[in-house]
């Protein structure tokens, strides 16, 4: 472990109480790991030093996997940033190796440091930034023998913060391009487009939406944001539903 990795530190566990969150975790491992046909896939929130040592490792492997400018994100020898100091961190482990990760991050948002505020402000709405976070860095192994990975990922860290934070919207961007593989993610209608003039001339689409409102999307759930109150409600109403798909 490098220096700079062993002394890395961000937001802690989401669920404080240990039990209850490996019984969460293993929920939804159950449902994944059905969905996908495999035993061999878990989502975790990354929290101590060695989880937060094997993230640098893997973020230097995945962003190898693409262009080289993705290698200034981060750097060569330890692909941690002062960004997740303040965010929540999560992986997708395919037996014992990380092969996605997903970073999702109160204000300062990355979006606000090429968008002008006043802007940013217009396009998100009432309330932002104070009531929203942003879903960045998400990237999956190009060797994944899992297709459609990022569901598992990004819809557990939408339920966790939707379910165990103040927050109820959250902002991300993508390449325009890339747009309709994140239907499911319960886009509100418009995108704001913008540019990074380091990543090349292309544009970047920011989307905005309401949290609980995607988690309601992604699992196809008949109900209404409002009556999530908590977890355990939620994992009862996706048990529901997935008997009732079953029958």
């Amino acid at each position: 472990m490098n220096d700079h990795a062993s002394s890395a530190t961000t937001k802690p566990h989401l669920i404080a109480d240990r039990e209850k969150r490996e019984q969460v975790y293993a929920f939804f491992d159950r449902l994944f790991q059905q969905r996908y046909g495999t035993n061999r896939i878990r989502v975790r929130q990354l929290v101590s030093r060695d989880e937060l040592a094997a993230l640098s490792s893997a973020r230097l492997r995945l962003y190898g996997q693409r262009k080289k400018y993705y290698e200034s994100l981060f750097g060569n020898t330890c692909a941690l940033d002062e960004t997740d100091r303040h965010s929540y961190i999560f992986a997708l482990f395919h037996d014992e190796q990380i092969i996605g990760t997903q970073r999702v991050t109160p204000t300062p948002h990355e979006a606000a440091r090429h968008i002008p505020r006043e802007q940013l402000l217009a396009f998100a709405g009432s309330g932002y930034p104070q009531n929203c976070v942003e879903f960045s860095r998400l990237i999956i192994d190009k060797t994944s023998p899992i297709r459609n990975a990022v569901d598992a990922l990004a819809s557990t860290a939408g339920v966790l913060v939707a379910l165990n934070t103040h927050y109820s919207h959250y902002i991300t961007y993508v390449k325009p391009r890339l747009q309709e593989r994140f239907t499911q993610f319960a886009f509100d209608q418009g995108a704001l487009h913008f540019r990074i003039p380091e990543r090349g001339e292309h544009a970047y689409a920011l989307f905005k939406g309401n949290l609980l409102s995607a988690v309601i999307d992604f699992f196809k759930l008949d109900c209404q944001p409002e009556q999530l109150t908590s977890i355990d409600v939620l994992m009862e109403r996706i048990a529901h539903s997935q008997l009732a798909e079953a029958v």
